[in-house]
């Protein structure tokens, strides 16, 4: 279920019953004060309207909607779309229902989604990948139950999910460099998402380490999404000298990149190596297939799932997870020794 479609539903109850979403949200609920022939004419327009599944109808003798919000900058991204897919399978194995909202990667939307949730349609909140400032997290989190996926946050008041990319970046350029590889361009998303910084930070480590100069032009940055990696390439290919490999901080940008390249006449890894980041399912499907970092955003967000659910329930037993990156060797670089 979606939340706009959830909202929907009590806009139209509220229409029919002559009164303020508020007061339908109160009767939903089961808290706060509505008068007697109030509600009972409320409850009359939920039961005419006969919604199915009718999670309303339950809610009226109980205060818990067994409903969760979950936020994401973007539910068409394959990345998120396995970290939800293992939110939800657990939700639903304890009895709760998921109600999805997509943010457009927009801290605007991002808030006014959240802060919808005050209104107690749903018992929980889990953000991923959010882009608003962290003093915002703290005032969420005052107010209903929370949970951040896929952000450092500071403040011990708001509880959190966090890899850090960093180590695992750093990594995947060793890797280049060990294949011979010295002139390697970065493939980089927006500069305000943490998980994008962190994979910039550790490309510029592997640089240092290996006494490499760092070459400002070897790095575009741009959006997360498959179009980006093809601007990527039109980019580098402009360039007299260019990097005989890529490093792309998520799959999507590094398959749009080798799609670009291959109408363009290259082979890859013969004319150029490219490593990606995420081990989003298509990385396997093209040929060849792409080495890459593999997240393991499945567990993240099941273990998102079992961590709201112990905020709500103490008696939940959350399992261990072990949150590691690991390199996935495949058939995209070239070793030029």
């Amino acid at each position: 279920m979606f939340l706009e479609d959830y909202l929907t539903t009590l806009k139209e109850i509220a229409k029919r019953a002559n009164v303020s979403v508020m007061t339908v949200s109160r009767v939903v609920k089961n808290s706060g004060y509505v008068n007697a022939e109030t509600r009972k004419l409320i409850e009359a327009v939920i039961k005419e309207l006969d919604y199915r599944p009718n999670e309303i109808a339950r809610s009226l003798h109980r205060s818990s909607t067994k409903n969760i919000l979950l936020i994401v900058p973007d539910i068409e991204n394959p990345f998120f779309a396995e970290m939800i897919k293992g939110t939800t399978t657990v939700l639903r194995q304890h009895g709760y229902q998921s109600i999805f909202a997509d943010s457009d990667g927009e801290i605007g939307n991002e808030k006014e989604i959240a802060e919808r949730a005050l209104s107690r349609i749903v018992d929980g909140v889990i953000l991923y990948c959010p882009r608003a400032e962290s003093a915002y997290f703290d005032f969420l989190s005052a107010r209903v139950p929370l949970l951040v996926v896929d952000r450092r946050i500071t403040s011990h008041a708001v509880d959190h999910i966090y890899i850090d990319n960093k180590p695992s970046a750093e990594a995947a350029v060793d890797y280049l460099i060990a294949n011979g590889h010295r002139d390697i361009g970065l493939i980089g998303g927006p500069q305000n998402v943490l998980a994008n910084l962190r994979r910039k930070s550790g490309y510029l480590a592997s640089l240092k380490a290996h006494g490499i100069p760092v070459n400002d032009q070897f790095m575009f940055f741009c959006g997360f999404e498959f179009e980006d990696g093809v601007s990527a390439f039109e980019y580098f290919s402009q360039m007299e000298h260019r990097p005989t490999a890529y490093f792309a901080t998520n799959d999507l940008m590094a398959l749009g990149f080798i799609q670009q390249a291959q109408e363009k006449g290259l082979a890859i890894p013969s004319d150029i190596s490219v490593v990606g980041f995420d081990n989003i399912a298509m990385s396997r499907l093209i040929s060849p297939a792409l080495t890459t970092v593999d997240n393991p955003r499945h567990d993240m967000g099941a273990l998102a799932a079992f961590r709201m659910l112990k905020k709500l329930d103490p008696t939940v037993e959350v399992p261990q997870f072990s949150l590691t990156n690991r390199m996935v060797i495949r058939g995209s670089v070239r070793n030029i020794t």
